[in-house]
């Protein structure tokens, strides 16, 4: 992958965003909790709507932008 280009997570929850701009290893940390107490509440009949967006950012683009 280009070094300007940065891969960042956002995470919703019922089409709410609860987490945004996460880092790889931050997302896959948090996908993996909620994750698994969503297979726990659904055990009660209470699942979740629990999705994630991947986002690009072009650092490159940011950095020449002027302002």
């Amino acid at each position: 992958m280009n070094q300007f280009i940065e891969r960042k997570y956002h995470i919703y929850l019922n089409n709410n965003c609860i987490y945004h701009c996460l880092s790889e290893k931050e997302f896959n940390n948090i996908w993996s909790i909620l994750n698994t107490l969503n297979d726990f509440l659904s055990k009660n009949n209470h699942k979740n709507k629990i999705e994630y967006e991947e986002v690009f950012i072009n650092k490159e683009e940011i950095l020449e932008s002027s302002y």
